[in-house]
């Protein structure tokens, strides 16, 4: 358990963010794909980055042993790039495994468009769900039809993955979900193989992962929550220069009064109006967003815009019940915690302004999801003390978030208690 607290007057440092886990995951893949023409460089030191990473090296080392396990763990993005490159490689025979939580969220359209393309695949305890017994095959893309609207993470899987196929898959027109993740990909393909094509001198190539800009939305969150304080983020990309479609938090966050600069020297300044959120806060209209495109970002909005008083409807957010666990149900259930009384429909999620007694100090679940620990713990800047129940999710995306939250204001202490004991680490002075 982990209890955080907000101190105003603390010094605001730097907060160096990690990089992407998108667009690792997909520059691992690529890599393999171009033959390991490239030295990956700042890449996120997070646990679903190192399983795909590690599975990739071990994919290598024994294509020969029909007895290996590949396990992916909690990362979805990995396991099904994973997946997808693996059934393609005719050398390949493995089994392809993930944990418990993972195997509970779809798979399914992924396989079966895969096997259209004639890859042989397995189930080996339940239909629909790891793990798998993969043979690798080369496949044909003609054809081949996915079933939208689930995942573009299954998009993105194809398209990588028939790079090496007999005739590519042709991506679907307007994927159902998430598609800047599906421009992600289509971007890094055509910008690596460009790398690849124009390097006459047959020397390793450098590629930098970008800053991630969903880490970034947390202290967005901050920002809205607590106006006037200055933070500064490193190393972000702009949108429209970014890979990475939540660089939108500049504009979403923007329409609720965080102002984002970038300073000519790598650094993005964000602050909070205090008199364009005090007016938000005192409209009886709730802001309006279609989230279809930046779901990690539902969060931290949603929490943030609780905390400032804002009144929301998310529309486009159907697909939020398919992540590490039903985020939506976890918004309606954690955030009465603080008082709030959101309503989620089928894909909306919204705060009309009414509000329930309130934990003294809400004790937060955390569902084993990354995002929820991060969004709830910034809370503790409107509420005062709040405790969450499992801090390690964060090691999926964020492993250092409450060493780097720190630099902004946060104090974390794991608690380890009993009726007659407790022993606390503080997180709060660590190097941002």
């Amino acid at each position: 358990m982990i209890r955080i607290t907000y101190d105003p007057s603390a010094p605001v440092t730097a907060v160096n963010l990690p990089g992407s886990k998108s667009v690792a995951a997909r520059a691992y893949v690529l890599n393999a794909i171009f033959n390991g023409w490239f030295m990956l460089t700042n890449i996120p030191d997070c646990d679903d980055t190192s399983d795909l990473g590690f599975a990739l090296f071990k994919g290598e080392e024994e294509y020969d042993n029909p007895d290996a396990v590949y396990n992916l763990g909690s990362g979805a993005t990995s396991l099904r790039f994973f997946l997808a490159y693996m059934a393609s490689q005719p050398l390949f025979n493995g089994i392809i495994d993930c944990s418990p939580s993972l195997r509970r969220r779809p798979l399914a359209p992924l396989v079966d468009a895969l096997r259209q393309a004639g890859a042989d695949i397995e189930y080996l305890e339940e239909e629909g769900r790891p793990p798998l017994r993969v043979r690798g095959r080369a496949l044909n893309g003609d054809g081949v039809k996915l079933a939208p609207g689930v995942s573009s993470q299954f998009e993105s899987a194809m398209m990588m993955a028939s790079l090496i196929w007999d005739s590519p898959y042709v991506p679907q027109s307007a994927p159902g979900v998430s598609r800047p993740y599906v421009e992600m990909t289509a971007r890094m393909i055509e910008e690596m193989r460009r790398m690849v094509d124009e390097n006459d001198n047959g020397f390793t190539m450098l590629y930098k992962i970008e800053t991630d800009w969903s880490a970034a939305s947390y202290f967005y969150e901050l920002a809205l929550i607590r106006p006037v304080r200055r933070f500064t983020l490193p190393g972000l990309r702009p949108p429209g220069e970014s890979l990475q479609g939540d660089s939108a938090c500049v504009d979403i966050f923007g329409r609720l009064g965080v102002d984002s600069e970038f300073d000519g020297e790598g650094n993005l300044v964000i602050c909070g109006d205090e008199a364009r959120i005090r007016a938000l806060a005192a409209s009886a209209e709730a802001v309006v967003m279609d989230m279809r495109d930046t779901p990690d970002l539902v969060p931290a909005l949603a929490a943030g815009l609780c905390m400032a008083g804002i009144r929301f409807r998310f529309e486009g957010v159907a697909h939020l019940r398919f992540k590490e666990c039903d985020r939506s149900a976890a918004l309606v259930a954690e955030l009465a915690k603080a008082g709030f009384v959101l309503e989620a429909g089928d894909s909306t999620l919204a705060w009309s302004g009414l509000r329930c007694e309130a934990q003294s100090e809400p004790a937060y679940a955390s569902h084993g999801d990354h995002r929820m620990v991060m969004a709830l713990a910034m809370t503790a800047a409107a509420l005062g003390p709040v405790t969450i129940d499992d801090d390690e999710p964060v090691a999926k995306s964020f492993p250092d978030f409450f060493d780097k939250a720190g630099c902004a204001g946060l104090r974390s202490q794991e608690v380890r208690s009993s009726v007659s004991q407790q022993h606390s680490i503080d997180f709060g002075e660590y190097e941002c």
